[in-house]
């Protein structure tokens, strides 16, 4: 099928609070995350790396969760919508893509 949609949502003063894209209607995007969320001060608060509808990304975390300053919150690592273990997060951090 492949129908790609793009939506983007925003806060009652016009900011953009979120942006999703989807594939046949699963959270898909091979070029970036693709689940994004804001906070109020425009700064990030969600990122989402979904391949069909599952967590995924090979070079980095698949999720990350953003303090409104800024600062990161928590990053989990999944492949294939399933989470990594220590090892498997050792590996990718270890490949020099992404710290």
């Amino acid at each position: 099928m492949n129908h790609k949609t793009y939506e983007e949502n925003h806060f009652p003063d016009s900011s953009i609070y979120s942006r999703h894209h989807r594939l046949d209607g699963e959270w898909h995007r091979e070029d970036g995350p693709a689940v994004i969320y804001y906070h109020k001060n425009g700064n990030l608060e969600i990122e989402g790396y979904f391949i069909n509808g599952h967590f995924h990304r090979e070079d980095g975390p698949a999720y990350m969760d953003y303090y409104e300053n800024g600062e990161v919150r928590t990053e989990t690592y999944y492949l294939n919508g399933i989470e990594c273990d220590l090892l498997q997060e050792m590996v990718i951090r270890g490949l020099g893509m992404k710290p």
